[in-house]
């Protein structure tokens, strides 16, 4: 069985009342509490990926260290994820490998990350160019489930830049959320159940989105 991911982007305003709706509406995910999300995305020096999707929406690529922030403490998770996703297409490919978290305090600068992603670096047989950190975003998520499917739900507000790699950026960011938010539906059917038909109605429309080139466009100086 296929599994789709189909996402609606709206205005960052709108992500509350979007969120307290599907909080009364929807069962919150057993297996993943809400929490605040920390990502650094990977690039050659010639920002490769981000050109990528700058050019193309048929072909776009991904590598990033994932981690997660309890909502409460901000205190980030033992383990992390190293991430390489790719697409051409419809056809997706996706690695993940579980690491010890030691990446959640370093600058981006750091020594530690030099090499780090090798791993998923090699392809098809072929090895991709060097990779070296980039900015690292943050943004909360919260979960639901639509009882009696396999459909799962998730939104993600307040999406903003943390750090910055200036040796590969040489720029700075604006301290500031992102303009947009981004609800997305997960499982068996890309079209949007007649449960969630009014979540247009809080301004989410059907788009793709990538809050890296999002990010990049809107919040680098």
């Amino acid at each position: 069985m296929n599994d789709f991911e189909t996402k609606y982007v709206a205005k960052n305003h709108f992500a509350n009342n979007a969120y307290q709706w599907m909080k009364l509406r929807f069962a919150e995910d057993p297996k993943f509490k809400e929490a605040v999300i920390s990502s650094i995305y990977f690039d050659t020096p010639s920002m490769f990926h981000m050109h990528e999707k700058f050019e193309s929406d048929h072909i776009k690529s991904k590598f990033r260290i994932r981690w997660y922030e309890d909502m409460k403490t901000g205190e980030p998770s033992d383990v992390c994820f190293f991430e390489f996703k790719h697409k051409v297409g419809e056809n997706r490919f996706k690695k993940r490998i579980k690491n010890k978290n030691i990446f959640s305090d370093l600058d981006l600068d750091s020594p530690e990350f030099i090499n780090c992603l090798d791993e998923l670096r090699l392809y098809n047989s072929t090895i991709l160019e060097n990779i070296f950190p980039v900015f690292q975003l943050s943004y909360t998520r919260s979960r639901f489930v639509i009882p009696g499917t396999e459909i799962r739900l998730c939104i993600d507000r307040d999406i903003h830049i943390r750090k910055i790699n200036k040796n590969i950026m040489k720029k700075d960011f604006k301290p500031m959320n992102l303009s947009h938010c981004v609800f997305e539906l997960k499982g068996e059917t890309a079209v949007l159940p007649e449960s969630l038909e009014r979540i247009e109605n809080f301004g989410f429309h059907k788009n793709s989105f990538s809050k890296y080139e999002q990010c990049y466009r809107e919040l680098i100086e």
